[in-house]
């Protein structure tokens, strides 16, 4: 009996806990913020041998190149974060970062549409390709790490609000947002294979040019799209660096 009124007692304060949470207009910013971002992730993950397969023609040497961009980019955002963060609050910084990210990561997409982009068969593409992908890998990596930060300013704002401090709390919800989202982006990415009726297992030849033109539009303007879309969540972000320092003097106090 004590066991079940003990349960019932932390689920019932869990819940008030998250109520609390979803009240405050920057936990609100920083979770969908970030699961726009993984959507569109999501999506671009997925349907990233296809965008390298069919619309680049780039062989296994080459995609692999372009995946370990990925981690070379992990490794600029850990110098570039800080200083970004150094120069310009951390809502400024990430606007600035996401922008960045979204219109380099869909470049080369963007520039193949226009006709400015090296074509298949130039000796340039996969270094013209490779140096997008990691700029824009770079920002995206250091939007992520500001957004882990600013969530933590907003684990300090729930304390000055409680006088309880529940970082399990906010941390996990945003893991949840992110399995959920890329999750949701896989999904996505499907319906929109099925949108532009690409087929499966077919020789490259066999694909219509116009098919082929509708991959690349995913890859550049409807994922910059999504992207640059997620800055619209991070504006409403209310905690200015004043703000912070206010908090944490009522902490410290």
């Amino acid at each position: 009996m004590i066991i079940k009124t003990y349960q019932q007692y932390l689920i019932k304060s869990l819940l008030k806990n998250i109520s609390i949470a979803i009240k405050m207009k920057s936990f609100n910013s920083v979770v969908l913020f970030t699961m726009m971002i993984y959507i569109g992730f999501g999506i671009g993950n997925s349907l990233t041998t296809y965008f390298l397969s069919y619309f680049f023609e780039l062989d296994q040497n080459g995609v692999a190149a372009i995946i370990f961009s990925g981690g070379i980019a992990g490794i600029l955002s850990l110098l570039i974060a800080p200083r970004l963060g150094k120069f310009y609050d951390k809502k400024t910084a990430i606007i600035i970062s996401t922008a960045l990210f979204g219109f380099f990561m869909a470049s080369p997409y963007n520039l193949r549409l226009l006709e400015l982009f090296p074509s298949n068969e130039s000796p340039y593409l996969l270094i013209s390709y490779l140096t997008l992908s990691t700029i824009g890998f770079t920002f995206l990596w250091t939007a992520m790490s500001l957004a882990n930060s600013m969530m933590a300013d907003v684990v300090d704002e729930y304390e000055s609000i409680t006088k309880q401090r529940h970082e399990g709390l906010f941390f996990s919800t945003m893991s949840f947002a992110y399995k959920l989202t890329v999750g949701a982006g896989y999904f996505f990415a499907g319906i929109l294979l099925k949108i532009i009726a690409f087929p499966t297992q077919s020789d490259i030849s066999e694909i219509p040019p116009e098919t082929i033109s509708k991959l690349g539009f995913i890859g550049g303007p409807l994922l910059m799209a999504i992207y640059l879309i997620s800055i619209y969540f991070i504006i409403k972000y209310p905690i200015t660096k004043q703000r912070h320092n206010e908090i944490r003097d009522k902490l410290n106090s």
